[in-house]
């Protein structure tokens, strides 16, 4: 868990999460501090955070733009905002769309139809997501690390997608405008 990493590792750290059994769990099994609710909802205290970590969340929100805009105020004036979000500019879904786009696939557009998610980012969406927010972008990639597999193979992948932009997830990190 990765909050449990980063206080292994000497951080201060919480939590947030939307979901009830999730917050029960990591409070009453782990130990944890972790807030209930929306982001915008749970009253913190602002520029009190170094690092706001963001793994698959920003395309679940009504807004990202207000979202991100929030969470900057959040951060010390050093700090930094690392997200995660699924790539719609990945090779998967650029297949996936030709396949559709051909009718060769038995449900069109399948790929789409999560339910959950109200947004889906490029690097260039996302960049201009984080730009409107009042935060300045100073790394996207968009690799394959989260495989944690080393062969040939995927460092040769890894290299092409961070070229291309192709991979499954892209990865930003960003920090507030004048910091």
């Amino acid at each position: 868990m990765l909050l449990e990493a980063a206080i292994a590792n000497g951080w201060q750290a919480e939590g947030m999460d939307v979901a009830t059994a999730a917050v029960k769990y990591a409070r009453e099994e782990r130990g944890l501090t972790v807030h209930h609710g929306l982001i915008e909802d749970v009253s913190l205290e602002p520029g009190s955070f170094d690092v706001i970590v963001l793994n698959h969340v920003l395309e679940h929100v009504r807004n990202p733009r207000e979202t991100l805009a929030h969470l900057r105020t959040l951060l010390t004036p050093t700090g930094i905002i690392r997200t995660e979000v699924p790539n719609v500019g990945s090779l998967s879904a650029r297949t996936q769309n030709l396949q559709s786009r051909l009718k060769v696939k038995k449900n069109l557009w399948r790929h789409y139809e999560t339910g959950h998610h109200f947004w889906f980012f490029t690097r260039s969406t996302l960049t201009r997501t984080m730009r409107g927010a009042g935060l300045t972008p100073v790394r996207v990639t968009a690799g394959t690390e989260q495989w944690g597999e080393k062969s040939l193979y995927i460092r040769t992948l890894n290299a092409i997608y961070k070229l291309t932009f192709w991979g499954g997830h892209l990865v930003a990190y960003a920090r507030s405008v004048g910091s």
